[in-house]
């Protein structure tokens, strides 16, 4: 399961259902507390947001995910409007908080973003067999 996080609810489905179109099933959250409980309700095998979010912003929600000792297996993918270089963490930050990848929306399309989620939920799946 994948746990697709944006605000703008249209976009969150067109993700969603490109991802079941390769065969990876998704729900869709639109805020952070959408989020934290569909995490706790699916326990999903990865976390596509974004962080440009209205009431905590992404990286809060983040930290948030990692602040629980049982969620910290679980990789993101930040495919957001906000690029890389704004965010100001080094790539040790970006690891410790599980960022797998991070994707510009305007300069990062659909399909790039749907094979890296199938090559990483593929990874994490030969990785348990």
């Amino acid at each position: 399961m994948i746990l697709v996080i944006d605000p703008a609810a249209d976009f969150g489905e067109l993700v969603a259902q490109a991802l079941q179109q390769i065969s990876l099933q998704a729900v869709v959250a639109t805020t952070a507390q959408e989020a934290i409980l569909a995490v706790d309700s699916t326990k999903p095998e990865l976390i596509i947001l974004e962080l440009a979010m209205a009431e905590h912003n992404g990286l809060e929600f983040l930290y948030e995910l990692r602040s629980h000792a049982d969620l910290l297996y679980i990789p993101v993918i930040i495919y957001s409007h906000i690029a890389a270089e704004e965010l100001g963490l080094s790539k040790s930050q970006q690891y410790r908080l599980g960022i797998a990848a991070h994707f510009y929306k305007p300069r990062t399309n659909l399909k790039t973003l749907l094979d890296f989620a199938h090559e990483l939920t593929n990874t994490k799946a030969h990785a348990a067999a």
